[in-house]
């Protein structure tokens, strides 16, 4: 009996491997370029090699969630976390992945995932990978802070109506700024479809009219935060907006009306401080009124009384005055204990020719107990002494905003700077008018704590600083990755430019 030749000649020896079933076949004979299929084994090759073809397609599906750009280190530690060895009858091992887990499992998953980051685009990436993954990132409970104003998605009200369909039904925080074709229509979708909405976000949506705050004041029974920013001047006309604050205002905790036209100054404090107990938040910077500067007042202390939990007020270009009251009942009010944030700034050279705005009285009665405060902008504010500042308790102030305010004109800079150099992180003092020498010892004291120094921003655009000012400066402060130094009249033509990252680095090599 003649010996069976193979495709090399006369076969060898028959060997014998053991192969673990974790462990790849060596190379089959349809690999082999000269393998001829036989009419008997084309059936059975054909079933081979599309069981092939399903096996890398699942290995693709199941390396979808680790390539996956957003979240992908969150993706692949999650996917170690549920990986796990399990034995079978044969001793093998097999792998659960993300994907064959149920979907109430990964609905509680993805809500680590989207707890910091923006829903879209991350939901909508994640429900194209597989049908569990899609039911899990259509789940209602994933979708309750919804920013759509970035344009991951059309703004039409098409889209609209089938998000707040099929996602939005327990939607709490919802941003839908720059939608510039939003109208009432669309409003009367959304506080009728969505009844646990608390924070709505409507900035720049200039088609709305007053029906639409009429709807948010009727149907959005748990709104605490409404954000009507630059929007439509018929959307906030007086009796629609005091209808608003007497409806909601017992729950209003943040309100934002910048960039609006609200009818009386006086008349719109008046409601906020009648009906609004919790508030925390209030933005009117760079409103427009109806009646005279010298009718618009700013009551401090009756404001104090009604707003005790205020952490935020921002009154930009608001030329105001403060009506004048006796000692007892300064002595008598309470303050804004629990204010962090409080912005003042004016309009370039407007208070050089008026008596309105902020000046030392005005600080001293409104900041008077706010020893929680961090952030302060006083910027442009022409009738501030060099001791503004002193008398405010807060102690570790961290962003300062002081360009071309009076403050540093008076010589008051570097007490200022002596004050909070131990807790400033961002500092402008960018346009003002200090000597040199006055501007050389506020850099001196910035740069006294050395590692210890927090700062990280200083705008000295405009100003008379000058290089060894800048030279003490970068050296004394290691933490600083941004200086501006646009403008400045007494450094050279080459480096008057804004420093950040790399180019900072390069800047503190070549002056050191």
């Amino acid at each position: 009996m003649s010996k069976k030749r193979g495709i090399f000649g006369v076969a060898g020896p028959r060997v014998l491997y053991f192969f673990d079933g974790r462990d790849s076949w060596s190379s089959d004979d349809d690999s082999d370029s000269d393998f001829e299929v036989t009419p008997g084994e084309a059936e059975k090759l054909d079933i081979k090699i599309h069981k092939k073809r399903i096996k890398k397609c699942k290995e693709r599906i199941n390396g979808v969630a680790e390539k996956d750009v957003y979240g992908k280190s969150k993706l692949k530690k999650m996917n170690k976390e549920w990986t796990s060895s399990v034995s079978t009858k044969k001793g093998h091992g097999s792998r659960i992945c993300l994907q064959n887990l149920p979907p109430e499992v990964l609905v509680h998953i993805f809500k680590f995932v989207v707890k910091d980051d923006n829903v879209l685009p991350t939901l909508c990436r994640f429900s194209k990978m597989c049908q569990n993954f899609y039911v899990a990132a259509s789940h209602p409970s994933l979708w309750k802070k919804v920013d759509l104003s970035f344009g991951w998605i059309k703004s039409s009200l098409d889209t609209l109506k089938w998000l707040v369909k099929h996602r939005l039904t327990q939607v709490e925080e919802l941003n839908l700024g720059s939608w510039d074709q939003l109208k009432d229509e669309g409003i009367q979708i959304v506080t009728e479809s969505c009844p646990t909405l608390t924070s709505l976000i409507l900035f720049r949506c200039k088609k709305l009219t007053y029906r639409s705050l009429t709807l948010i004041a009727d149907n959005c029974t748990k709104l605490s935060a409404l954000d009507l920013s630059f929007a439509s001047g018929n959307v906030l006309n007086p009796p629609t907006l005091r209808y608003f604050i007497e409806k909601r205002g017992a729950n209003l905790e943040s309100l934002t009306l910048s960039g609006n036209k609200l009818g009386s100054f006086q008349k719109t404090l008046s409601s906020l401080k009648d009906h609004c107990p919790n508030l925390r938040s209030l933005d009117i910077s760079g409103c427009s009124f109806f009646e005279n500067q010298n009718n618009m007042t700013f009551p401090i202390e009756d404001l104090q009384i009604a707003w005790p939990k205020l952490q935020i007020l921002r009154l930009n270009c608001i030329e105001c005055r403060v009506p004048p009251t006796t000692l007892e009942r300064q002595a008598m009010s309470p303050g804004f204990p629990e204010l962090e944030e409080l912005s003042l700034a004016s309009r370039v050279n407007l208070q050089a020719y008026n008596s309105y705005g902020a000046n030392d009285e005005f600080l001293s009665r409104l900041l008077k107990t706010s020893h929680k405060l961090k952030y302060l902008d006083i910027r442009n504010c022409r009738r501030l002494s060099k001791n503004a500042l002193e008398n405010i308790p807060a102690g570790n102030l961290q962003h300062l905003f002081m360009s071309r305010c009076t403050i540093s004109e008076h010589g008051g800079l570097c007490r200022t700077i002596e004050k909070w150099q131990h807790s400033l992180v961002q500092l402008d003092i960018s346009w003002i008018r200090d000597p040199s020498m006055e501007m050389e010892q506020a850099m001196t004291e910035l740069a006294k704590h050395g590692d210890q120094s927090t700062l990280s921003i200083i705008d000295l655009s405009g100003s008379p600083v000058e290089m060894n000012s800048v030279r003490l400066l970068l050296q004394g402060c290691p933490s600083l990755n941004r200086v501006d130094l646009s403008s400045c009249r007494s450094i050279s033509r080459g480096f008057k430019r804004l420093y950040e990252g790399k180019e900072l680095d390069e800047l503190r090599d070549n002056i050191s």
